[in-house]
Parts: structure tokens; C-alpha cells; sequence
């Protein structure tokens, strides 16, 4: 029986880290090469970053009915229809230069990205039986980053070798990639053991009452820590994103990098970061979510003020790489703190609003820069991203107990 259980919950971990090695390499492919891809073909920055942005505010508006689908109707389903949808968005790129259709499957692939933004974490947390289990949450939820950003490194040579030989066949590679997941994950990929409720209604219907009663959970008084992650997430995100703009103006224009010299610098950063992994599993089951979380966001705060402050190019590198080893830990450590108040019956809706919540606190971090950089200049508008640090590290530390 123990041999029996060992061998699904290694099935499970095998097929989860694999969906997140794949996730990162599209990531990494996606998110590096879209705007190149649509500049080369001749289209203006400014119409393509303002569709951007119209993606990411359908996405936030998709993100709570996809998880609802995915808890009501089938979490495996969901992540299998997400690979297949992406893998169509990022192949219908190699076929055309014509902007509105490379529009459509833009925000195709977004969309699909919907249906598993928080269903793979919930797939695999209630399959395992982790629950509440603080330690083996977080253990997984360390060793799913590390998988992820062992496939983002992957993906940045697999796109530089494809670039190089030909810029569109790279979408071809990666959309093919990810059909062929969505083929062997119908196959393998056990389905989750149905939660214990009855499923009576429609699937439209069914879905509508499952957003409705995750809306409840939310915002239900006995979960208040749950709100206060989310809105310590929410400024956190919003200081963090607004300082990943910031930060190349700062190396180009104050320290004087030219964007080889941070590309370079920005290769090494991603095998620094591996280590976050690591650190959060060993730290975080000693020291719990609130003096962790508060902990870290002080460290994000100092970071920035250094890199904003520095003249120095070495303390200023040091001080940005320290900033993504910091975040990532952050991270991992937010996921985990989500994870451990959901249930079963809500966990890929309510990981799917989360998502939603970072995407509206992501679309106004870019506000917060352009106005900060139209009133009071660079360097104050990064001050002013290192003191929302220290907001949010007051929220977790105000409304966490463990």
C-alpha cells in the first residue's frame, strides 16, 4: 500500500514539474521575443504595447470563470484544453505578419494560459493530499520554481539558436511543443478524484455557482488572512513590477550599461536565482509565512533604495541581482501561503483570481512609472517603488499569524 502510494505521488510530481519545465521555456520564449517579433515585422511599439495591454485586461477577466470551469467541470481537462489553445496562438504567428491576426492569437494564447494558471498548482496539491500541510506545500511549491526557471534558461538558448536560424520558426517549435503536452498529458495525467459535491447543474450554470461560492470564501470574515495576502500581494507586485521598469533605465542612462552589458548580467542573474528554491524550502517552515513574508519585503525595500541610490556599477549589479533572488523567494513563498487556505472545492478558482489580482496590480505598476517618471523623475519614481515594499511587508506582518 505505502510502495502504491509512492509510486502515484511520484506519477503526480513527475508530471507536475514537467508541465512547469515546458511552461517555462514558453514563458521565457513568449515573453522575450512577442514585441521583438512584431517590431521586425514592421509594426509600431506603441499599437503593439497598447494590444498588450488589452490582452492582459481579458486575461484578468478570464481568469476567475477558467478556474471556476476547472474546479466544477475537470482540473485535468482544463490544463489539457490550455496547452492545446496556446500551442494553436503561438503556432498562428508563424503563418502570418498580419497585425490584427497576430493580435488574435496573442490574446488566443493568453486565454489559454487562463484555463491552467491555477489549476496545475491545484491539481497536484489535492492529488497528493497535501491540504493543509504547510512544510510539504511549500517543499513543492520550491521545487515547482525550480523546474519553471530551469525551463526559462532552457527556453532562452532554444530561442536563441531558433532566432538565429529563422525568427518565426521559433513560434512553429514552441506552438508544436506545446500541442504535443496537451497529447501526452490526455494520456497520462490521472484525473483528479472528483471533489465530494454534486454536480447537478449545467456546465454554464454549474461553473456561474462555483465562481459565486468561491466570491463568498473570499471575502468571508473567518479569512482574513487570505484577504490580507492578497492585498500585501497587491502592493508588492505592484512595487516589484514597477522597479523591473525601472531598473534598465536606471543601468542604461545613470550607470552607463549599454543593453549587451545587461542581457549578459541578466543571463548570470537566472542560475543566482536557482538558489531561491532552496532557501525558502530550508527557512520557511522554521520561521512561517508572516516573519518571512515581512522579512523579505524589508530586503526588497533596502535592494531598491541601494540600486536607486548607488553610483558604484558593482554594488548596483549586486543589488539587482539581489532584488530577483528576493522576489523569487517572495514568490514561491506567496503560492505557498495561498495554497495553504484554499480547500479543495475552491483552489483553482481562487489560484485563478490571485492570478487576475497580479495582473491589475502589473497593469498599474506601468501607470505608476510613466506618471512617476512625467512628475518626479527616475530615481524618485524607484524610491517610490522601494517605500511600497515596506507597505506591503506592514500588511503581511499586520494581517498573517503564522
Amino acid at each position: 500500500m505505502i510502495d502504491t502510494r509512492e509510486a502515484h505521488d511520484g506519477k503526480i510530481k513527475k508530471i507536475f514539474f514537467g508541465m512547469e519545465f515546458i511552461n517555462g521555456i514558453r514563458r521565457t520564449i513568449f515573453f522575450t521575443l512577442a514585441l521583438l517579433y512584431f517590431i521586425s515585422l514592421g509594426h509600431d511599439p506603441v499599437k503593439v504595447v497598447a494590444m498588450f495591454a488589452v490582452s492582459r485586461i481579458i486575461l484578468a477577466a478570464v481568469e476567475f470563470p477558467t478556474g471556476a470551469f476547472a474546479d466544477y467541470y475537470s482540473r485535468k481537462k482544463s490544463i489539457v484544453l490550455s496547452f492545446f489553445i496556446m500551442g494553436i496562438g503561438l503556432s498562428g504567428f508563424f503563418f502570418t505578419s498580419n497585425f490584427w491576426m497576430l493580435s488574435f492569437f496573442y490574446i488566443l494564447q493568453d486565454i489559454g494560459w487562463s484555463f491552467q494558471s491555477g489549476t496545475t498548482t491545484a491539481w497536484a496539491i489535492d492529488s497528493l493530499k497535501y491540504g493543509k500541510e504547510h512544510n510539504k506545500i511549500t517543499s513543492l511549491m520550491a521545487r515547482f520554481f525550480f523546474f519553471e526557471r530551469s525551463g526559462a534558461i532552457i527556453g532562452g538558448f532554444i530561442g536563441f539558436v531558433l532566432v538565429a536560424i529563422e525568427f518565426r520558426l521559433v513560434w512553429l517549435v514552441i506552438g508544436l511543443m506545446c500541442i504535443i503536452t496537451s497529447a501526452a498529458l490526455a494520456k497520462v495525467m490521472p484525473e483528479e478524484p472528483m471533489r465530494k459535491k454534486g454536480k447537478k447543474a449545467g456546465l454554464v450554470i454549474g461553473t456561474f455557482l462555483q465562481a459565486k461560492e468561491s466570491v463568498k470564501y473570499i471575502f468571508h470574515r473567518k479569512n482574513s488572512e487570505l484577504q490580507g495576502i492578497a492585498l500585501g500581494t497587491f502592493i508588492g507586485v505592484i512595487a516589484i513590477n514597477a522597479f523591473y521598469i525601472e531598473a534598465p533605465l536606471i543601468l542604461t542612462q545613470i550607470i552607463g550599461l549599454t543593453p549587451e552589458n545587461i542581457s549578459g548580467i541578466k543571463g548570470m542573474i537566472g542560475f543566482a536565482i536557482l538558489i531561491a528554491p532552496f532557501i525558502v524550502e530550508r527557512f520557511a517552515h522554521k520561521i512561517g509565512f508572516r516573519r518571512g513574508l515581512s522579512s523579505t519585503f524589508l530586503g526588497l525595500f533596502t535592494g531598491i533604495i541601494v540600486f536607486a541610490l548607488s553610483k558604484n556599477v558593482i554594488i548596483t549589479v549586486i543589488a539587482w541581482a539581489a532584488m530577483y533572488v528576493l522576489d523569487n523567494i517572495a514568490s514561491i513563498s506567496i503560492d505557498s501561503a495561498i495554497q495553504h487556505r484554499l480547500t479543495s472545492q475552491n483552489r483553482a478558482t481562487l489560484g485563478s483570481a490571485m492570478n487576475a489580482v497580479w495582473s491589475v496590480a502589473d497593469a498599474s505598476a506601468s501607470g505608476l512609472v510613466s506618471l512617476g517618471l512625467l512628475l518626479i523623475g527616475l530615481v524618485n519614481t524607484t524610491l517610490l517603488s522601494g517605500c511600497l515594499c515596506i507597505v506591503a511587508a506592514f500588511v503581511y506582518f499586520a494581517r498573517l499569524k503564522f
